[in-house]
């Protein structure tokens, strides 16, 4: 006949724990999953001490992948993110640079042809800058723009 221990071990809080933060962890944002992770590690280092006094290993187990899969996981949503904001943000400030020098070839234009109507310059007759800052309107918010910031 033999003796049949019929009581179940207790179930490790850690590994508990790391199963519902790492569970936790793929919605939100990633915030959890180190805690996950965290007492992924400390359930199974209790569980092998007790020296099978203790349940859960399986949990633990489960807790420590999805905690470090939401890391990962959330981490390349986050790199991604930056990406994506700081590449729309560069071509905003690279379409306002280009919409500025436009507006400077525009401002010259008009300058020229007021120069040339004020002057009765004829055609051909050499317009210097200091010809037209006079009839530049809005000088003070002109632009700097070399060639490249024109390319199309």
């Amino acid at each position: 006949m033999s003796c049949v221990n019929t009581a179940e071990k207790p179930m490790s809080g850690p590994a508990y724990a790391s199963l519902i933060l790492g569970l936790l962890g793929l919605g939100g944002c990633g915030v959890t999953s180190v805690p996950a992770v965290l007492c992924g590690h400390i359930a199974r280092s209790r569980i092998k001490e007790s020296a099978g006094r203790l349940a859960g290993n399986g949990a633990a187990l489960s807790g420590l992948v999805l905690g470090y899969t939401a890391i990962l996981a959330w981490l390349a949503f986050y790199v991604f993110f930056v990406y994506a904001v700081t590449t729309a943000f560069t071509h905003s400030m690279e379409m306002q640079i280009q919409a500025a020098c436009i507006r400077n070839i525009e401002r010259l234009h008009t300058a020229k042809e007021q120069y040339a109507l004020d002057s009765s310059a004829t055609n051909g007759a050499t317009v210097t800058w200091d010809n037209l800052v006079p009839y530049i309107e809005g000088l003070s918010n002109w632009v700097y723009c070399d060639a490249s910031s024109l390319e199309m």
